[in-house]
């Protein structure tokens, strides 16, 4: 049986929506290999259970396999895409999101059942464009929660290892700053302390389109 399917090559052509039925249907510790590879082909390929259990096994794995390299891939932060005729932008300066954004951000960005949620913080319709530097509009709370959904998942993992990389900058600052002062910490104090304080509002996003 000649197979029809079409497999993501790379992280952007599954969306975040996707990925996050597929973190909900595949979350139990106990689901084995074959039920999760199923899944992989009804969320990211369309393809129904009942049509997958006629394609050889070697094809299914294969095909699960190639999501999975999609999975493990780590984007760099993009600052700016575009959905249908809205281009929106990451926000250009960290530092300048306001109390009510930030609580918000540290709210949703833990649990990603709500990361579209989190992405509407971070994205916003680009409103102005000057010299390769642009500006978004205001936050407006759930106005783009849904389109959100649709987002490429590349750009969803390219935000948090872009704040895993600020974590890690504080770290080190904080270390060196201790050990001048002959007061050790472990690395596990320290990132316990970072994920108690919650997202790093610091950084300039603007280097990557």
């Amino acid at each position: 049986m000649e197979l029809k399917v079409v497999v993501p090559s790379r992280m952007e052509e599954i969306t975040l929506e996707q990925y996050q039925r597929f973190l909900n249907e595949c979350s139990d510790e106990k689901i084995k290999e074959d039920a999760i590879a199923l899944k992989m082909l009804e969320i990211f390929c369309g393809v129904p259970p009942a049509k997958a259990y006629s394609y050889r096994m070697s094809d299914v794995f294969k095909i699960s396999d190639q999501i999975n390299k999609c999975l493990n891939e780590k984007p760099p932060l993009i600052s700016r895409w575009k959905y249908k005729d809205l281009e929106l932008g990451f926000i250009p300066k960290l530092d300048d999101m306001t109390f009510g954004e930030y609580v918000d951000l540290d709210t949703y960005i833990v649990d990603w059942d709500q990361m579209h949620k989190a992405m509407a913080v971070l994205y916003r319709p680009v409103k102005q464009q000057f010299k390769g530097s642009y500006e978004v509009e205001e936050y407006k709370g759930d106005a783009y929660h849904d389109l959100m959904k649709s987002m490429p998942l590349s750009l969803v993992m390219g935000c948090m290892l872009f704040f895993w990389n600020l974590e890690k900058d504080l770290i080190k600052v904080m270390r060196n700053s201790l050990s001048k002062k002959e007061s050790p910490i472990s690395q596990e104090k320290l990132t316990s302390i970072l994920n108690t304080a919650g997202i790093i509002p610091s950084g300039d996003s603007q280097e990557k389109t």
